[in-house]
């Protein structure tokens, strides 16, 4: 996989919800909309649909992800994910 930061993008639901476990039934630490950015992060390893990464209300770099920058962390589904991406 490789390193990535997106924005959410635009969502049937509105937003995005990120997860404290990758399944649908944990705790929601965030829903977010489209306009938060996430980024991979690369020390947890994914899980078949999902994927752990940092989210921020401002734009970011994924290096400042990767340096613990953003406003928290959990797990998403990555095909949730429909906004701009750089690899």
């Amino acid at each position: 996989m490789n390193a990535f930061n997106c924005y959410v993008g635009e969502s049937p639901k509105g937003f995005v919800r990120v997860h404290e476990l990758p399944w649908e039934e944990s705790k929601v630490l965030a829903q977010l909309t489209r306009s938060y950015m996430v980024g991979y992060v690369s020390e947890v390893e994914e899980t078949p649909n999902w994927t752990y990464v940092r989210w921020s209300r401002e734009q970011a770099t994924q290096e400042s992800f990767n340096n613990g920058f953003g406003d928290g962390a959990g797990w998403i589904k990555r095909l949730e994910i429909r906004g701009e991406c750089k690899d």
